[in-house]
């Protein structure tokens, strides 16, 4: 999206080659995200460089692409439900933790921001 905005900007400017570079840039880019969509668990992974391989880790950056126009209404569907709404993964008191709920360091994460609290 960073692109297609600069792109906008140039265009305005009338700086055609930017204009030009930036939004295929933007298109590229758009094309890769798409490579990130883990069919298996309904949302957008990182994927390990070395392996090709999806990381199982849930986090806020798996929800980045609802950022961009990349994700269909479809896939946008499935993540809300599967993850965003999960009340065990993100959704609660604290909407969208930096880790989710039923993650290993949820307790914590959560236990670092209010010490004061302990649990609750």
């Amino acid at each position: 999206m960073d692109c297609y905005a600069l792109a906008d900007i140039a265009k305005e400017l009338g700086k055609t080659n930017d204009y030009n570079e930036l939004s295929e840039r933007g298109a590229k880019y758009s094309a890769n995200l798409n490579r990130l969509w883990n069919d298996e668990m309904d949302i957008y992974s990182n994927k390990r460089t070395d392996t090709n391989e999806f990381s199982t880790r849930l986090s806020p950056t798996c929800f980045y692409p609802l950022l961009t126009d990349v994700p269909d209404k479809a896939k946008i569907s499935r993540m809300m439900k599967e993850h965003f709404y999960n009340p065990n993964e993100f959704y609660g008191d604290w909407m969208l933790p930096s880790v989710p709920k039923n993650g290993t360091s949820f307790e914590k994460t959560r236990l670092l921001a209010r010490p004061h609290l302990g649990t609750y």
